[in-house]
């Protein structure tokens, strides 16, 4: 009877896979259309975080509404930084592609704008779903957590890079991922994410 205790470790874990799967699923169901991205991130975002505080509370309940209260902004935030994403692809593709080698020294700025880019990206929703601030603010605010958090930051891009390089090259990694995103891949990750990201914000406020 002891694996049936609410507050048994099985039970625990258990429970959690469950939210997580829950999670994921409003997740991707959200994300359809691409433009709703960015308020399904905050939305992840602010579920995640809350399970590090263990206030989650109901998870369906939970993710709609903070869905719902942070479309706005998130929205705006996310359709700029898609639409600079798709930017600076194309001008590496056109020096790596169009240009002399002798002209490759330009990558440089580029992947410096990219690794700003994608630092908003990392902080930018999390803020949003934890903290009430203008967008402008969260950007300028996702720029000093990522540069004051080197590793971190690091550490989340090099993960993602080494998923996305892994699926490229391996036919089967790529389907045995597609489905973990699809089932629990995707709050899973946001959930792993939001340990150190927790952190650092409980660093930043004190």
């Amino acid at each position: 009877m002891h694996f049936f205790d609410p507050d048994s470790t099985a039970t625990l874990f258990l429970t959690r896979v469950f939210d997580l799967i829950l999670l994921n699923i409003l997740f991707v169901a959200t994300c359809l259309p691409v433009f709703t991205a960015g308020a399904a991130l905050a939305a992840l975002y602010s579920m995640t975080l809350a399970m590090q505080e263990g206030t989650e509370g109901a998870i369906f309940r939970g993710y709609l509404r903070a869905f719902r209260e942070n479309f706005r902004q998130a929205t705006l935030l996310w359709i700029p930084l898609l639409l600079l994403a798709a930017f600076f692809g194309f001008d590496l593709y056109i020096i790596f592609t169009q240009l002399d080698v002798s002209l490759r020294w330009m990558q440089i700025p580029v992947w410096i704008l990219l690794f700003l880019l994608l630092s908003v990206l990392i902080y930018g929703f999390p803020l949003i779903s934890r903290y009430q601030n203008t967008t402008k603010q969260t950007v300028i605010n996702s720029l000093l957590l990522s540069i004051s958090n080197i590793p971190t930051t690091v550490f989340i891009l090099v993960v993602h890079i080494a998923l996305v390089t892994a699926a490229l090259a391996l036919p089967t990694f790529r389907i045995v991922l597609f489905s973990l995103l699809i089932f629990i891949g995707c709050s899973t990750l946001a959930w792993f994410f939001s340990i150190f990201l927790y952190r650092i914000f409980q660093k930043a406020a004190s």
